[in-house]
């Protein structure tokens, strides 16, 4: 019997272009390259909604497939890379991008070939057959042409097993979302409405909370005003120039923090390394934990808190990254953060925007220093202090099973295609 290729049960659909002046009107969702992890998987924290309209074979639904046969960070990791519409998404509209699986014919599972093409056999093959030198790209009919091993009961339990893995992975970082909401909620309500528990419990400014003015508004009895440059021990930029280049790369060390760490906050994924003596020669651009880390070009408004457990001691900012470490024996660096990650506390950092070439932020370090915040009394920041502690305590616990099962997810893919390991329930 002949091996069963891709393109025996399924054809590929490709997205089309779109209007950009109707982006992020109320609409569908784009599902193009920005919507795919690197090795595959979805990706939401990039999602851009569309007014235009969405024809029917183009438009993508709960649970369907879709693929990129193009990758322009020219690594291939995106290449043939497989992502698989979630639940929250109730209409998407592929870009000239990406491409959906249309399925002809029920020959196998589809969360089977989902798994499947996420194993790292298929992204190897996919990257063996890769064209183009600038913008890599995958032929349809080379995509199509990968053997798919047949489905056994042995295959069966280990797509269960990748199945329980996802799905609590899913649930651990939507409560990690949920908590990040109550963080800034709670900061908005406690230091923005000045709604914070008063000594009996009650809320303070619609309990008839005493209010005095300030440069910056009324503000609460016994709080103040004060300019970042005030309660900061340091405040600086990342290297200039070409001091880090990509010969200084290396696969283990001191991280990198680049704009894609401070998505959603701060994150470690993809680091890229630099050796600890390397670091040392660019000491004023190190950060530790706690220090808070913004983008000043490129992404603007990216800001990011390295957690007090982090996984490394310290890290190294880029060339596009600026950061602060508070004196805390003046503010709490949690505060500060949250003051930077609400709206008044990015509209002050984007105050100095430019509007002409390059995104950036005029002056950064001398713009970053001149910011003014309101500081409330040391009780009520104390208090602020060790409920956020508590909240990026639970985060971090998550995090960490989210690293356990992903690496267990891993070890498991290219068992689905080799037969190495039985699964246990």
């Amino acid at each position: 019997m002949s091996a069963i290729k891709l393109g025996d049960f399924i054809t590929l659909q490709r997205g089309t272009t779109y209007k950009g002046q109707l982006l992020g009107q109320e609409g569908v969702v784009l599902i193009g390259l920005a919507s795919i992890q690197r090795e595959g998987g979805f990706r939401d924290d990039k999602l851009e909604t569309y007014g235009g309209e969405c024809p029917e074979k183009i438009s993508l639904r709960a649970g369907d497939l879709y693929v990129s046969l193009k990758d322009i960070t020219n690594d291939g990791h995106l290449l043939g890379a497989v992502a698989r519409i979630p639940e929250k998404i109730k209409l998407g509209r592929l870009t000239q991008d990406t491409v959906k699986l249309v399925f002809l014919k029920d020959e196998f599972p589809r969360n089977y070939i989902y798994w499947l093409l996420r194993t790292p056999q298929c992204r190897n093959y996919c990257r063996s057959l890769q064209t183009g030198t600038t913008n890599l790209g995958l032929g349809r009919e080379d995509f199509l042409s990968f053997q798919v091993p047949p489905l056994t009961d042995f295959s069966s339990s280990i797509v269960e097993s990748l199945e329980a893995i996802e799905k609590k992975i899913e649930n651990l970082r939507r409560q990690n979302e949920t908590l990040e909401q109550i963080a800034r909620s709670l900061f908005k309500h406690w230091f923005i409405d000045f709604e914070f528990p008063n000594a009996i419990s009650k809320p303070y400014k619609s309990s008839g909370g005493a209010m005095f003015a300030s440069e910056l508004g009324n503000i609460p009895e016994g709080w103040c005003v004060t300019t970042i440059e005030k309660i900061a021990s340091r405040i600086a930029m990342g290297p200039f120039g070409s001091r880090i280049t990509t010969d200084n790369f290396v696969n283990s060390g001191i991280p990198i923090i680049r704009g894609g760490n401070l998505v959603n906050g701060f994150n470690e994924d993809s680091f890229v390394y630099l050796t600890p003596e390397k670091a040392d020669e660019l000491k004023s651009s190190n950060v530790f934990p706690e220090d808070i880390v913004f983008t000043h070009r490129g992404t603007l408004g990216q800001v990011g808190f390295i957690p007090t457990n982090a996984k490394h001691p310290r890290y190294v900012v880029s060339q596009s990254q600026m950061f602060l470490s508070v004196n805390k024996s003046l503010a709490s660096s949690r505060f500060v953060y949250h003051f930077f990650s609400s709206k008044i506390g990015i509209d002050a950092l984007l105050a100095n925007k430019n509007t002409t070439g390059v995104p950036s932020i005029a002056r950064p370090s001398t713009s970053l220093k001149a910011i003014q915040i309101v500081l409330p009394e040391n009780k009520i920041m104390e208090r602020f202090d060790a409920l956020i502690t508590s909240i990026d305590f639970k985060k971090d616990s998550n995090t960490k099973q989210i690293q356990t099962l992903t690496k267990t997810r891993d070890s498991l893919l290219p068992k689905l295609m080799s037969g190495q390991l039985r699964v246990k329930e």
